[in-house]
């Protein structure tokens, strides 16, 4: 079920690792040792990369499927569930076609 902005915790990541302070944690520490890694693939840390201009405009087709909740939660007629996921959609298509953000992207769905 959907629960109210207000009515959730803010501050974990995680219900089942409450003992966790996410602040203080160290991400580098989070993983293992790979011997066969390491001899692959190379070390990149002293690459260089040719300056690339970003693109102005990209498009991100989307495919968006509900589950039953979703439909149950908002009905399944065409003003319902399907109707809600699409003004999300074009919620956050607004964010990512500010004029702030120099690559624009266009959040597309059928």
């Amino acid at each position: 079920p959907l629960e109210a902005f207000g009515n959730m915790k803010r501050g974990k990541r995680n219900a089942f690792d409450e003992d966790i302070d996410w602040d203080d944690y160290n991400f580098d520490d989070d993983s293992a040792d790979n011997p066969e890694f390491e001899q692959l693939f190379a070390e990149l840390k002293n690459a260089e990369i040719d300056a690339v201009d970003p693109p102005k405009k990209l498009q991100l087709n989307l495919n968006v499927y509900m589950d039953k909740n979703w439909m149950e939660d908002f009905g399944k007629s065409k003003f319902g569930g399907p109707a809600v996921a699409q003004r999300i959609i074009k919620h956050a298509s607004n964010f990512f076609l500010h004029d702030t953000v120099n690559t624009k992207i266009d959040l597309l769905s059928d």
